[in-house]
């Protein structure tokens, strides 16, 4: 959703196994980390149009929960 507010690249999902505070859990433990922006890349952007990025942030994560927005 992001990504119709604002033109930021999208690099994708990665696996990470090296998550020391996950790996330490007991019973290990299951979770999604989401970036939001990269520092160098979008910094320009995120400055100007943080407000749509915000609100493109906010709709997908409604999109996703079944929340009307």
């Amino acid at each position: 959703m992001v990504h119709k507010y604002v033109k930021i690249k999208n690099r994708g999902l990665k696996k990470r196994t090296n998550l020391d505070t996950l790996n330490k859990t007991p019973g290990y433990c299951t979770a999604c980390l989401f970036e939001t922006g990269n520092i160098k890349k979008d910094n320009k952007i995120l400055r100007k149009k943080y407000d749509a990025y915000g609100k493109g942030l906010a709709k997908g994560i409604c999109d996703y929960l079944g929340i009307k927005w």
